[in-house]
């Protein structure tokens, strides 16, 4: 047995998973075998999603594999349909059902027909790369199939795309940046990809002002919605107190507005004592030097 000194980076479809887990009023289905669903659901648990009645799994057995039917795909997309009664049901490809090369698409498009619910599919299977590739198909797929095509503009909203349940503390980095819109600017958050979001609120995705791209994941997703709805986009993360300021004047231009006039003085006086107390340790490390010499 080799020697495994970290745990293995998670494929794409674990990041497309645990993406749609934080989109409410939907339900997941992956068309694979029962065990690849049940063990990640102790990882998605880690994270702090809530998969419970919104991640399911059709089962696969060895007649499935061998001669490609996928009346169980089928029959599972009506049953969610009649008994949960969700807005979305994404069907989300398993690497099993990767490598025979079902195609969810196809499934979804004749079967649109027999449910209320509206299909989207992902027929990544975790084998087109690692969980960032997962997170950039998430993004990109979810501003194209559910926004309406003709929105209203809403005053003082921002949206927020790159936000993964998957980063470190990654509900904190979202409450700071729903506190700095509002203290800088008065203006208040409108959905966030993906972080405790909803269908309703990706589908008026587009009245929003501009949105915050967190990670280069993301971007992809912005530029749709900028040819779509216009939409102007900022793409950065303000950590540190100087770079804070700059992402807030950048902001602040495509706005049209500056931010809070105290806000910035505020920042400032910490960026300049936070620079003060760094040339003070180099000047004491250095004297400490000289003296062991």
């Amino acid at each position: 047995m080799s020697l495994c000194r970290y745990l293995p980076v998670p494929s794409d479809r674990m990041g497309i998973i645990w993406s749609l887990l934080s989109v409410k009023d939907s339900i997941i289905l992956e068309y694979g075998p029962a065990g690849t669903t049940h063990f990640s659901m102790g990882f998605y648990g880690t994270l702090g999603v809530d998969w419970q009645h919104r991640l399911f799994t059709t089962h696969m057995n060895e007649d499935d594999v061998v001669m490609g039917d996928v009346t169980r795909l089928e029959e599972a997309i009506v049953e969610l349909d009649k008994s949960y009664e969700p807005k979305v049901i994404f069907v989300v490809a398993s690497s099993i059902s990767a490598v025979i090369g079902t195609d969810i698409k196809g499934v979804c498009n004749y079967m649109q027909k027999e449910v209320q619910a509206k299909l989207v599919a992902f027929e990544q299977g975790g084998f087109r790369g690692d969980y960032s590739i997962g997170l950039t198909e998430v993004y990109k797929l979810l501003v194209n199939n559910l926004p309406c095509k003709e929105q209203k503009k809403r005053k003082k909203v921002f949206n927020i795309i790159g936000a993964s349940m998957g980063s470190y503390r990654a509900a904190s980095d979202v409450w700071e940046l729903q506190n700095l819109m509002r203290e800088a600017f008065g203006y208040e958050l409108h959905t966030c990809l993906c972080h405790e979001t909803s269908v309703d609120e990706i589908g008026d995705i587009g009245t929003a002002e501009i949105n915050l791209v967190m990670r280069q994941e993301g971007l992809p997703a912005a530029e749709v919605l900028k040819n779509k709805f216009d939409m102007p986009f900022v793409v950065s993360a303000p950590y540190g107190y100087a770079a804070t300021l700059t992402w807030l004047e950048e902001v602040g231009k495509i706005l049209g507005q500056l931010p809070d006039v105290k806000m910035c003085a505020r920042l400032r006086l910490k960026a300049q004592n936070t620079a003060s107390l760094k040339m003070y340790a180099m000047m004491m490390g250095r004297k400490k030097h000289l003296r062991q010499l």
